[in-house]
C-alpha cells in the first residue's frame, strides 16, 4: 500500500512538474521502477499468504485427524458421524480455501484504508476530521452486525452437521427404509433438514447485504464531504492534490466497506478453526504414560484371567459387567476353545470390549499371561489379539493391502491363507472369476461393496491367520456363510489355531458344540462356566434352556463333537 500511495503522489508531482531538475525520462524511469516494485511486492505477499495458509491448515488438519483417531471409543459413541465429517470436510475446506484469502484481502484493504487516511491528512490535515464521526459509524455498524452474524454462521455450521448426520443415517439404513417402504418419509425428512440449513445460510447472506448497504451509505457521505470541500476552496487549493485525494477516496470508500465485511467474514470463518481445534484438543485414550513393556514373546500361552471386573462404557452409565471373575488356561499344548453365550444384553460383547480396553475398568483387573492389561500400551495390547468380527470392514485398495497392510507375509503365504479360509480351492481347477476376485492385486471397492457378507467374514478370518496371535476373538465369525462352508471354516479354526486361546461369541449353538468350555453370561455376571455336556445335563442351566430353544439335543451335540474329533 505504501508503494501504491507513493506511486500516486509521484504521478501528481509528474503531472504538475514540481520536482526541480527532473526531465521526462526521469519521471518515466522512476514511475516504471515503482510499478515493478509494486508487482514484486504483490507477488511475494500473495505467495507468502497462500503458502503459510496451506501450511497452517495442513498442520491443523493432521492434528485434528490424529485427535479423532486417538480418541476413546466413547467419543464415537456420543459424537454423530455427520459432525465429524462436517468438521473434517466443510470446515477444513473453509480453512484451506476461504480463510487465507479473506485474511489476505482484509489486511490489504486495511493497508489501503490506512494509506488513504494518511494521504488525506498529509495533503489536507484539517480535512481529516471528517474521518472521526465516520469511523464511529463504521464501528457501531460492525459491532451490531458481528453480534448476530457470528451466531448465524455457527448455527449454519451446526445445522450442516445435523444434515450430514441425517444423510449418513439414511445411507446406512437404506435397506431398512426400503423394506418398510418409507422412502417418502426419508425424502421429506431430508428436504426438511436441507430447508432448515438453508434458512441459516440465507440469514447469513441477508446480514451481509444489510451491512453492505449501510457501509456504502457512510462511504458516500465521505465522498460528498471531500467534493464539497474541493468545490468550496477551489481557488486556494491545488487542483491536482484535490484530484488525487478524491480519486483515492472514491476507491477507498468501497475498500473501507469491503474491509469491514472482510473482518466480519474472517471472524465467521474462524468458527471453522474453533470447531476443528476442538478435535485437536480431544483427550486421547488414557494410560499411555504408565505403559510397561512386556517380554518380546508375550503372550506365550494365552492365559486370560478376569478378577472382579466391573465395566461401564462411560462414566455415569450403569455397569454392564458386575464383578466378573473367571480364568481361562492357556493353550501351551493345544488350542483352548471357549464359547461365550447368553441372551441379548447379558454382557457377551462387553467382555470383549473390556478385553480390548475400549474403556477403563471401574473395578477389578484383567490379566493376560500374568500381565495386567491396564499397565500396557493400547497398541501393544490390541495388536496381540486377533479379532474376527461379525461385521467386517474392508478398505479401498487391493486385497493384499486389506489382508496384510504391514507386508509381513509373502505372496505365497497369503495365497495359502486364502486357500485355508476356503476362498480359493486348495487343488484342482480354479474358476477364472473366483481367481480374479481373490487375487492379491484384486481391487477392493469402497467398504468392500464388491464382496458378499460371507466373503467379508472369511477375509476377516484370513486377517487372523496372517496375524497368528495367541488369543483369537470371534464374534459369530461364520454367521453369513452356508452350513458346508461353516463346517470347513470350523475345521480351519481348530486346525490353524492349534496353540491359541479362542473366545467365540456364539448365537448359533451348533458352532460351539465341540468347544472345550462354555461361558454363560447373564445380566453382566458369569452365570455358568463348564463343559458343554456338563451344562447341558443340568436341566436348570441357562445353557440347557438356550439349547432347548434352538432345538439342539444331546445327541446332536455328541454328533457334532464326534465329527470334529474325526476331522482332527
Amino acid at each position: 500500500q505504501a508503494n501504491s500511495v507513493v506511486t500516486t503522489l509521484f504521478l501528481g508531482f509528474w503531472t504538475a512538474n514540481t520536482i526541480h531538475g527532473f526531465k521526462l525520462g526521469d519521471y518515466i524511469g522512476i514511475y516504471a521502477a515503482l510499478g515493478a516494485a509494486g508487482a514484486v511486492i504483490g507477488y511475494v505477499q500473495t505467495y507468502a499468504f497462500v503458502f503459510m495458509g496451506l501450511f497452517a491448515s495442513l498442520n491443523l488438519y493432521r492434528s485434528a485427524l490424529a485427535g479423532v483417531l486417538k480418541s476413546p471409543v466413547s467419543f464415537f459413541d456420543t459424537t454423530p458421524t455427520g459432525r465429524i465429517i462436517s468438521r473434517l470436510s466443510k470446515d477444513q475446506q473453509t480453512i484451506d480455501q476461504e480463510l487465507p484469502v479473506v485474511l489476505m484481502q482484509f489486511l490489504t484493504t486495511l493497508a489501503s484504508v490506512v494509506g488513504t487516511v494518511g494521504l488525506v491528512f498529509y495533503t489536507f490535515p484539517y480535512l481529516g476530521i471528517i474521518f472521526v464521526p465516520l469511523t464511529l459509524l463504521y464501528y457501531a455498524a460492525s459491532i451490531y452486525y458481528r453480534r448476530s452474524s457470528v451466531e448465524a454462521k455457527r448455527l449454519d455450521s451446526l445445522l450442516r452437521s445435523y444434515l450430514y448426520g441425517s444423510y449418513s443415517e439414511s445411507l446406512t439404513g437404506l435397506s431398512t427404509i426400503r423394506a418398510y417402504n418409507r422412502q417418502d418419509r426419508s425424502i421429506k425428512d431430508a428436504q426438511a433438514g436441507l430447508d432448515m440449513e438453508n434458512k441459516a445460510f440465507l440469514m447469513t447472506v441477508a446480514m451481509q447485504r444489510w451491512l453492505a448497504l449501510r457501509l456504502e451509505f457512510f462511504a458516500n457521505i465521505l465522498v460528498l464531504g471531500i467534493a464539497l470541500f474541493g468545490a468550496g476552496f477551489s481557488k486556494s487549493v491545488n487542483p491536482s492534490k484535490v484530484g488525487v485525494v478524491l480519486s483515492y477516496t472514491l476507491s477507498a470508500t468501497q475498500v473501507f466497506s469491503e474491509m469491514i465485511s472482510l473482518f466480519a467474514q474472517s471472524e465467521q470463518n474462524m468458527n471453522a478453526v474453533e470447531r476443528v481445534l476442538h478435535y485437536v484438543d480431544l483427550p486421547p485414550e488414557g494410560g499411555m504414560a504408565k505403559a510397561i513393556e512386556p517380554p518380546p514373546s508375550w503372550p506365550t500361552s494365552g492365559e486370560i484371567v478376569f478378577d472382579g471386573v466391573k465395566f461401564a462404557y462411560r462414566e455415569g452409565l450403569p455397569l454392564v459387567l458386575k464383578g466378573v471373575s473367571f480364568k481361562i488356561q492357556g493353550g501351551e499344548k493345544g488350542s483352548v476353545l471357549i464359547g461365550i453365550v447368553g441372551r441379548t444384553g447379558s454382557g457377551k460383547s462387553s467382555l470383549i470390549q473390556a478385553l480390548f480396553r475400549t474403556a477403563e475398568l471401574q473395578e477389578g483387573s484383567i490379566f493376560i499371561d500374568g500381565c495386567d492389561i491396564s499397565s500396557l500400551d493400547y497398541h501393544m495390547l490390541r495388536t496381540s489379539i486377533a479379532l474376527v468380527p461379525q461385521d467386517t470392514t474392508l478398505f479401498l485398495g487391493t486385497l493384499r493391502d486389506n489382508l496384510d497392510p504391514q507386508g509381513l507375509r509373502t505372496d505365497a503365504e497369503l495365497i495359502s491363507i486364502l486357500q485355508r479360509a476356503w476362498l480359493l480351492p486348495k487343488a484342482g481347477p480354479v474358476d477364472p472369476a473366483v481367481e480374479a476376485k481373490f487375487s492379491l492385486d484384486a481391487a477392493v471397492a469402497d467398504e468392500g461393496s464388491n464382496y458378499s457378507a460371507g466373503e467379508k467374514q472369511l477375509l476377516a478370518l484370513c486377517r487372523a491367520l496372517v496375524k497368528n496371535s495367541r488369543i483369537i476373538v470371534l464374534d459369530e465369525a461364520t454367521s453369513n456363510v452356508d452350513a458346508e462352508t461353516d463346517s470347513k471354516v470350523q475345521q480351519t479354526i481348530q486346525g490353524e489355531f492349534s496353540s491359541s486361546t479362542l473366545l467365540c461369541i456364539a448365537h448359533r449353538l451348533n458352532t460351539i458344540a465341540h468347544y472345550d468350555r462354555i461361558l454363560v453370561m447373564d445380566d453382566g455376571n458369569v452365570a455358568e462356566f463348564d463343559t458343554v455336556l456338563n451344562l447341558f445335563d443340568r436341566k436348570d442351566s441357562i445353557f440347557r434352556s438356550l439349547c432347548d430353544e434352538a432345538r439342539l439335543t444331546r445327541a446332536d451335540i455328541l454328533k457334532l463333537r464326534q465329527e470334529h474329533s474325526k476331522a482332527d
